[in-house]
């Protein structure tokens, strides 16, 4: 059995909004009692995505915006979001615990995040069982003391004059999940091409390079939130295919949130997906 206990925070009162220092403290003791004065101890730091779910409003996508980068061979490489990794940002830091079992330390140097992030925090000292016991908690990193989340119609079929109204709403939450009013707003869309070219491979078997482009469509909508924490909006989209709406929030700082979705625009003609290695079928005789 382990010979001591502690625990290992964040020792800041009030969320981490835009935070390039976070202080940590640590806390050891003997199981039985006392302090586990002089005690040295090692602190690392992960940051690492964060997805955000709120039960009043799982129909709202809180997801970043996806990155600018083209893909290639299955098609789902343009699918990876901005922030999707997860980067070591302090590593077995020495820290002695003073006499009275306490101690601590600044993590330097956080990556700033345009998406909410996972700061996870680990303590590890040599208990004296023999054993190397490791402390952790985790805590959240934010890009702006408000949260932005957008809720969008999964199709929309454009009529004969060729354009047609998109609906939508845009949400301000505060960092509690609850809505929150007066803050400004921004929608703008972009339409997301995909071009695509087959290529034969070995044993009759065929690859796909998909090339996506990105053609920015603007401001769509822009106000502030009700009391409801909603901005509802109305928008003229001439462009067929995928169109990724990206609400943008503003805090009182000016610290701006984002949260992305996509909606699917049909016309007259057909639609191009992008093609997947895996979209084939095969005929057996049998």
């Amino acid at each position: 059995l382990p010979v001591l206990q502690g625990q290992v925070a964040v020792a800041q009162k009030g969320e981490l909004v835009q935070a390039k220092d976070v202080p940590v403290s640590v806390q050891v003791s003997y199981i039985a009692g006392g302090a586990a004065a002089n005690l040295p101890v090692q602190v690392s730091a992960l940051a690492r995505p964060k997805s955000l779910h709120f039960a009043d409003y799982d129909t709202y996508s809180f997801n970043p915006p996806r990155g600018q980068a083209t893909a290639s061979g299955d098609g789902e490489g343009d699918a990876r979001m901005e922030g999707d990794d997860q980067r070591v940002i302090a590593d077995k830091l020495p820290l002695t615990l003073d006499r009275n079992g306490s101690g601590k330390l600044s993590v330097k140097d956080v990556p700033a995040a345009k998406q909410p992030r996972q700061l996870l925090l680990e303590a590890s000292y040599a208990d004296p069982n023999g054993e190397v016991q490791t402390l952790r908690s985790s805590s959240t990193l934010w890009p702006a003391a408000v949260i932005a989340g957008i809720k969008t119609e999964g199709w929309v079929s454009l009529g004969g004059g060729g354009k047609q109204s998109i609906h939508f709403q845009a949400l301000a939450l505060d960092l509690n999940g609850k809505p929150k009013a007066g803050v400004p707003l921004e929608v703008r869309a972009q339409a997301r091409i995909t071009t695509s070219s087959r290529k034969r491979m070995v044993g009759g078997f065929y690859s796909y390079d998909n090339k996506t482009e990105v053609k920015d469509l603007g401001s769509v909508c822009s106000g502030k939130s009700d009391e409801r924490g909603l901005l509802l909006c109305d928008a003229a989209i001439k462009d067929a295919g995928e169109v990724e709406l990206v609400a943008s929030a503003k805090d009182g700082d000016g610290n701006k949130a984002q949260a992305a979705a996509s909606v699917w625009v049909t016309r007259q003609g057909e639609l191009w997906f992008g093609g997947g290695d895996t979209d084939r079928i095969d005929l057996l005789p049998e």
